[in-house]
């Protein structure tokens, strides 16, 4: 779900000529820094080489290597691609080679792979259709959207709730253009819902409001097409979840919205009715990247810690402080984490060193730990 990273592969071109200087292609070092992303059952690491390994549930082939076999240790995903932006969603992940161009593998129910298709699956990475060069791509759990170069949101997959910004609500199995003349720089699809930063630092949402997820004031109904938020903030980033969105202000404070109950709005309270507009999360603390996940967010600092709050099933907020956190919680272990992923069920966080740790529920093996198959609180690390 989520996801903030690709503006910053803007740097890519003078990051590559680092990587060629012996003639034989991109070798080592390929991107400043790797991606950890969770899906619901399953995780996936964008190494600094432009691999892509994940692991976790895949009988769905959304782990992209070739096979419908669910792993507990990392498998790299097949085609010999190299990347620079992945994300991962309910049954289906995407990434985005070194062109731009828009790559998906796993369910496709609702056409959310972007092929064409609306039945079976894919098991490695297949191309999005459309011919449009991507900045970001985000996938949520029937749909996925993108901003391309020239900042333009799209959306396929899913549309029932109006997630996809068409101006409808039907399903769309290739890259459909969100009906806005925003220009955006990120957006961030969820369950059934979606939103976008646009210009000046405006966040957009639509699709599903039915615990005022949207933040635009109101609770229930839906938007077919992008819709501001409520509130005066510029945002940086915004992160949707399951029926929370969050979102970081320029001013590197945390806001979420939607639904409160199990502290998921990290307003230090066990909020029981929704909040349709965006409210503080108390901390005190400055972010530099948040992911919301089904039903929790973690979100890391600025000086490279990572804080969770909302629902603590599973151990997934990293730390056992009881079923739930209603304020962010620092995750256990001292590891320096500069990105976090939120799943279903667990978390995984990258560290300063590009190594990976996971924590939460393990029962398909979306921790990519072999030796741990009971859920665990504290960060473990995965081994490529």
């Amino acid at each position: 779900m989520v996801r903030n990273f690709f503006r910053s592969i803007a740097l890519l071109a003078g990051v590559l000529s680092l990587a060629c200087g012996d003639g034989t292609g991109p070798s080592v070092q390929l991107l400043p820094q790797g991606q950890i992303v969770a899906g619901n059952n399953h995780s996936c690491f964008l190494n600094v080489d432009g691999r892509i390994w994940c692991w976790g549930w895949g009988r769905l082939g959304q782990l992209g290597n070739g096979d419908t076999v669910s792993a507990r240790s990392p498998v790299m995903v097949a085609g010999g691609l190299r990347f620079v932006q992945v994300d991962a969603g309910a049954n289906h992940s995407c990434g985005l080679d070194l062109d731009g161009k828009a790559f998906c593998w796993g369910a496709e129910v609702f056409g959310e792979l972007g092929t064409g298709n609306t039945i079976g699956f894919a098991s490695q990475p297949t191309p999005v259709g459309g011919g449009l060069t991507f900045l970001q791509v985000s996938v949520g759990d029937g749909h996925t959207c993108g901003v391309t170069v020239s900042n333009e949101p799209y959306c396929w997959g899913l549309g029932l709730s109006g997630q996809l910004g068409t101006g409808g609500t039907a399903d769309e199995a290739t890259p459909r253009a969100v009906a806005t003349s925003v220009r955006f720089s990120q957006v961030s699809a969820g369950l059934v819902a979606t939103c976008g930063v646009g210009g000046g630092g405006q966040v957009y949402c639509w699709g599903d409001n039915t615990f005022g997820q949207l933040g635009i004031g109101t609770i229930g109904g839906f938007a077919d097409v992008p819709t501001p938020i409520a509130g005066t903030s510029q945002f940086l980033s915004v992160s949707v979840g399951s029926f929370v969105a969050c979102g970081i202000t320029v001013e590197r404070d945390a806001y979420c919205w939607g639904q409160g109950s199990f502290g998921r709005l990290g307003s230090g309270q066990q909020e029981e009715e929704p909040t349709p507009t965006p409210s503080l999360v108390v901390s005190g603390l400055k972010y530099q990247r948040l992911v919301v996940g089904a039903q929790h967010t973690c979100a890391a600092t600025i000086n490279d810690q990572v804080f969770c709050w909302g629902l603590n099933t599973y151990g997934k907020l990293g730390d056992d402080i009881g079923p739930s956190g209603d304020s962010p919680s620092l995750v256990s272990g001292g590891h320096a984490f500069i990105q976090a992923g939120a799943g279903g069920n667990h978390t995984c966080g990258l560290s300063s060193f590009n190594e990976v740790f996971c924590w939460g529920l393990n029962i398909v093996g979306q921790l990519g730990v072999p030796s741990q198959s009971r859920p665990t609180f504290t960060p473990r690390r995965v081994i490529f």
